[in-house]
């Protein structure tokens, strides 16, 4: 149903992380769409609040940085919650400089932190939405004029402000998985991706980073039943969910791991090397969210998807749009109180974590 909304905007991987998937039983393409790395928002949050002040110091002019444009970005006032869009890119901009034109942000997630209450909450964006009063797709505002257009666009639209904006891209994801240890999931049968190379067994299997990378990425889903395959219907919102489950893995993977100095160093090289951030996201900005992050247990953090619903287009085009318990949604999330919503979409139960 939702074949239609892929971009066609190839990626190329690089030969040694092809070299590595075909080793582990992936029949990997060459050319690849852009990565999904929706985990993006809540392990962010991990690498910045488990360094603590020595990442301040060690690390942090190595972040890329990128000017946004004054009166976009809303002010963090002390103790009050404030919001931070983290999105996936398929490559960080260089120098600091803005996406090129034509770069897609495959993955836009608003983490709200909430420094008094200690809490962590996490709406994710669909790529392919559209908001009301635009009629262009949330994950193009980048590509045509940086994350200034696409902040603005989800203020706009949705009536979310963000105080701060962050990017990570495709391979930051996978070596990130991988400094975690990877992750261990389950599904009650065989499934598959041809266009990103998931092959997973039926039942509970320990996942490296690429092979993850391969699953968040899935939005063409297969899963065999009575030795046939069959096509799974949710698309980019089954993608999305299974996100979700993977999310609080990784998060845990990293909570246990951090005070190991080699892991520690490899987070730490994963961010400075895969991140860029606004300039307004100072040193000691950084500083007091590492400090008051120390405690986050990351089976607290709330993962939420703005409720959706398909949409043609006046030009044609499939797309997404609010769903009509949107604005609940986004108010719940914006007070601190998530609003529950019910599974949109098949194929939300072909994978969990292990148990």
């Amino acid at each position: 149903m939702l074949d239609q909304l892929d971009d066609p905007i190839p990626y190329t991987l690089p030969d040694d992380m092809l070299a590595g998937a075909r080793s582990r039983g992936t029949h990997l393409r060459r050319r690849r769409r852009a990565g999904r790395l929706l985990v993006a928002v809540p392990i962010l949050v991990v690498l910045v609040l488990g360094a603590g002040a020595a990442w301040v110091d060690h690390r942090t002019n190595q972040v890329d940085r990128v000017e946004i444009a004054a009166g976009v970005l809303s002010p963090v006032v002390a103790g009050e919650p404030y919001n931070v869009l983290v999105v996936g890119v398929d490559a960080p901009p260089l120098d600091g400089q803005p996406p090129v034109d034509g770069q897609r942000s495959d993955t836009q997630m608003v983490v709200r932190v909430d420094p008094t209450a200690g809490t962590v909450s996490v709406l994710a964006l669909p790529r392919d939405l559209v908001l009301p009063g635009d009629t262009e797709r949330l994950n193009t505002k980048i590509g045509e004029g940086g994350p200034d257009a696409l902040i603005s666009a989800i203020h706009r639209g949705l009536g979310i402000p963000i105080a701060h904006y962050v990017a990570i891209d495709f391979h930051g994801f996978v070596r990130l998985v991988d400094a975690a240890g990877g992750v261990s999931v389950q599904s009650p049968v065989a499934i598959r991706d041809d266009l990103t190379g998931l092959q997973l067994t039926e039942g509970c299997q320990h996942l490296d980073g690429a092979s993850t990378l391969a699953l968040v990425r899935s939005r063409h889903l297969e899963y065999l039943s009575q030795g046939r395959w069959n096509a799974d219907q949710s698309g980019d919102l089954g993608r999305m969910r299974t996100e979700q489950v993977v999310v609080p893995l990784v998060l845990s993977q990293l909570q246990h791991r951090g005070s190991d100095p080699t892991t520690f160093e490899q987070l730490l090289t994963v961010f400075a090397d895969n991140t860029t951030v606004d300039t307004g996201f100072s040193r000691g900005a950084l500083a007091e969210l590492a400090h008051w992050g120390q405690g986050i247990d990351p089976g607290q953090i709330d993962v939420q998807t703005l409720p959706v619903i398909p949409f043609t287009a006046p030009n044609g085009a499939a797309v997404l749009r609010p769903a009509e318990n949107a604005p609940t949604v986004v108010d719940g999330f914006q007070q601190g109180h998530p609003v529950p919503t019910a599974a949109d979409s098949p194929g939300s139960n072909l994978i969990s974590a292990c148990t």
